[in-house]
């Protein structure tokens, strides 16, 4: 997948950050389409499909995901922030993990993403539990597992926690080059006391809150992770054990009931605004109300 970075970067290249060529720079205003959970399949489950996959490797029938319906889930909400673009630009697009059901529809996944190219809306992924199953190799498509997207106001950092934890148990001794790479940015982003939003598929365990917590004069300003089914915003306080008091963000699947997305909004005065966008397909919303309850 092309908006992926590369999963087998040498470990002395981990300490430079990732530029993407088709990110515009904001001022101080930005905006996040945030998608989530889309487990892409082709339809229909209980046929064949143009990747044969085994009995094995198919969805469950019935279940409140709609995976008979997620590819037209996901053209709706590429539609959406297309359209959208017209009046109150994205300036770029988040995909929150576990947006395919397995590897095998990564293919699919890049066709229909394409309209986003086409409209110059960049896009990026985080690693999610479904990316890791399949019978494609994640190589073929996730490049780098966790990186940074820079933008003139904001420094938005993408994690791993689904293939390792991001802070070790045993430290020094385990450091991996996710820990000292997100070390050495935080590091800077202390010292430079610039806004800082971290992406992850699951929620943040508490050794990387600790970790988090060494930089008192961090701006972390929004934790945002996937995982969940439900949408759920809060600003933190001392009894979350967050010392800079970000907001905590869990997204929505567009895939199961009820069928949203979330846009991140952060104005001229550095205040985040997070609106959830509910699809609007009465039909497929009415389905995945039934199999919610």
């Amino acid at each position: 997948l092309a908006q992926f970075l590369r999963l087998d970067r040498m470990k002395s290249e981990h300490s430079l950050e990732y530029k993407s060529e088709t990110i515009k720079p904001t001022q101080e205003r930005l905006s996040i389409a945030f998608v989530s959970d889309v487990n892409l399949y082709p339809a229909p489950i209980s046929g064949q499909t143009s990747f044969s996959q085994s009995d094995m490797m198919k969805p469950p029938v019935n279940s409140i995901v709609l995976y008979e319906e997620s590819q037209v889930l996901l053209q709706e909400t590429i539609r959406e922030l297309i359209q959208r673009t017209q009046t109150s630009p994205v300036d770029f697009v988040i995909f929150g993990g576990s947006q395919v059901y397995s590897t095998d529809e990564y293919s699919l996944f890049a066709g229909i993403t394409e309209d986003l190219s086409k409209f110059e809306i960049p896009y990026y992924s985080v690693l999610g539990n479904n990316e890791t199953r399949g019978s494609k190799p994640i190589s073929d498509f996730v490049h780098d597992r966790y990186y940074l997207l820079k933008t003139q106001g904001v420094n938005v950092l993408v994690l791993d926690n689904v293939t390792e934890t991001v802070v070790p148990e045993f430290l020094p001794e385990e450091a991996t080059e996710q820990y000292i790479w997100l070390k050495n940015h935080l590091d800077k982003f202390e010292r430079d006391q610039s806004p800082v939003y971290i992406f992850a598929y699951k929620p943040l365990e508490l050794r990387t809150i600790e970790l988090l917590n060494k930089y008192p004069k961090l701006q972390l300003e929004l934790i945002a992770h996937s995982s969940y089914y439900e949408f759920s915003n809060y600003q933190t306080t001392n009894t979350d054990g967050y010392a800079s008091k970000p907001i905590i963000l869990s997204n929505s699947s567009i895939s199961a009931y009820p069928l949203s997305y979330t846009l991140i909004e952060r104005d001229t005065n550095g205040v985040i605004t997070i609106i959830n966008k509910e699809l609007g397909l009465d039909g497929i919303r009415k389905l995945a109300k039934q199999r919610w309850n």
